[in-house]
């Protein structure tokens, strides 16, 4: 994925409160920190009980 398709992902994701984003200094450098919000985490495990329901995943 392209830099500005990555950004567009976390922005949709960040908007639809799926993920927190913060941003730190690291010496010179700018850093953005992106990690699963509570709600993103129940999404992601109701998205997985959806697909082994339909066999994916159940290697």
């Amino acid at each position: 994925m392209s830099l500005p398709d990555v950004s567009r992902a976390v922005g949709f994701l960040d908007e639809n409160n799926l993920v927190q984003v913060r941003k730190e200094r690291t010496g010179r450098y700018s850093v953005t920190v992106v990690r699963a919000s509570e709600e993103g985490r129940a999404e992601f495990h109701r998205l997985l009980k959806s697909l082994r329901k339909y066999g994916a995943g159940s290697n």
